[in-house]
């Protein structure tokens, strides 16, 4: 009886487990490694701009900016330059029978801030011509608003101050045939105007500047 564990000497020797192939590792791909490359130069130049600016003299605080003045610049600079004079003297001529609008306030910054920007004066002169239609309120409405766009007027005038003089003038300029007596009706003048107004608009209409716009 033979043993069951004994080994065949005929029988051919068991075949070794074959070890598995040694895998190739891959390195970073061409993409990871352009990549990497940006980083590093963004990396470099930032440094180099620090570099830069701790090199750089440090500049002086600005101080608070300088409005710039309507009156130092412009068409306002040139009206002074045209007969610059030392003592600057406007006037605000308004009609008191009706409140300021906008327009107003333009005029009042101009005249006011005109005289005030060449150490001027200016007048306040209410173009009192028209009694029917002025009112109390009105002077007192112009000069508060005046006053609240931040200006006093040097004096106070009045058109009607000088009726009487205005008077004496044209006598003399009718006395020296310089001027008449105008007797036409105040409806003969409104049709007057009216007509001339209408020709004016006729031949403006036709002008080559006003048909290229």
């Amino acid at each position: 009886m033979t043993d069951a564990t004994q080994a065949d000497p005929a029988a051919p020797p068991p075949a070794e487990a074959s070890a598995p192939a040694p895998t190739e590792e891959k390195g970073p791909s061409k993409r990871a490694l352009e990549k990497e490359a940006k980083k590093l130069a963004a990396k470099a130049k930032k440094a180099a701009q620090k570099v830069e600016l701790a090199a750089r003299p440090k500049e002086k605080p600005a101080g608070p900016a300088t409005p710039v003045s309507v009156f130092a610049e412009g068409w306002l600079k040139r009206v002074y330059e045209e007969k610059p004079v030392q003592n600057v003297r406007s006037r605000f001529p308004p009609e008191p029978n009706g409140y300021l609008h906008i327009g107003h306030c333009k005029a009042i910054a101009v005249n006011f801030g005109f005289a005030k920007h060449y150490k001027g004066v200016c007048f306040l002169r209410y173009d009192d011509t028209n009694p029917e239609k002025e009112e109390e309120k009105y002077f007192t409405s112009i000069l508060d608003i005046i006053r609240w766009l931040g200006f006093e007027p040097y004096k106070i005038t009045y058109s009607s101050d000088n009726f009487d003089r205005l008077y004496e003038l044209a006598e003399e300029l009718i006395r020296k045939d310089k001027a008449y007596v105008c007797h036409c009706s105040s409806g003969w003048w409104f049709s007057c105007i009216y007509s001339c107004s209408n020709i004016w608009r006729r031949r403006r209409s036709k002008s080559p500047a006003r048909r290229t716009r």
